[in-house]
């Protein structure tokens, strides 16, 4: 094996190229950083979230597999399992070993097994079924009644929708602007080169050939 081999960089390229999980799409935000990736997630169907385009985070540690990455949602999110700073807290997503406060079991945690497809998996089945007896946001999972919770959450979901339609009724109108630009542009350019072709070409004066008659009226004598 050639020692300019990087495992580290192969590993990542082949989790960058595997069969993505339907609902979400992961990338790099740097080319040149394999440890810092950015996941777009789509509401699951049938939930609360459904609509949603939701953006996160996935930071890796210099040692992964062997630890979990972080994750932590850019795009505002009300969710009893997401921190209001963002930050991800599901078991998958843990430290591998034993849980201190005895929730969780070792195989429920993080194993180097795990990969981002598990993770994503694990996220998009957290928006489907919160688990609200070890909260990270306590007053998502402590909202009196459903009818609140339902109504935060789809608060969220369609501020991030109407955040798209901005987004891209912007880029629409930056687009059509344009070509709008562009067009009349080029129809002045060639209105220009019509109106210069549809002018007559100036003859040049005749000279008086004494040879050729009638190039010239004959001056008339004086009576």
């Amino acid at each position: 094996m050639p020692k300019s081999f990087d495992k580290k960089k192969f590993f990542f390229s082949t989790e960058l190229n595997k069969n993505p999980v339907e609902g979400f799409s992961a990338g790099l935000i740097d080319d040149n950083d394999l440890y810092r990736w950015e996941v777009l997630i789509i509401g699951p169907p049938d939930t609360l979230y459904e609509g949603g385009v939701f953006k996160a985070h996935l930071t890796f540690p210099k040692d992964y597999p062997l630890r979990p990455p972080k994750m932590k949602f850019i795009t505002e999110i009300w969710h009893p399992n997401v921190d209001k700073n963002g930050d991800v807290c599901i078991s998958i997503l843990h430290e591998p070993g034993e849980d201190k406060y005895g929730y969780e079991k070792p195989e429920e945690r993080w194993l180097p097994i795990h990969t981002v497809e598990t993770i994503m998996i694990s996220v998009i089945s957290m928006l489907a079924d919160p688990n609200g007896d070890s909260p990270a946001n306590v007053d998502a999972a402590n909202l009196g009644t459903r009818v609140l919770f339902c109504i935060h959450v789809l608060f969220c979901v369609h501020v991030c929708l109407f955040a798209c339609f901005l987004l891209s009724f912007f880029l629409s109108f930056i687009y059509l602007t344009e070509r709008e630009t562009a067009s009349e542009r080029g129809n002045t350019s060639r209105g220009s080169g019509r109106g210069r072709s549809r002018l007559p070409a100036e003859e040049p004066d005749a000279q008086f050939d004494p040879r050729t008659p009638g190039s010239r009226p004959e001056p008339k004598a004086d009576v």
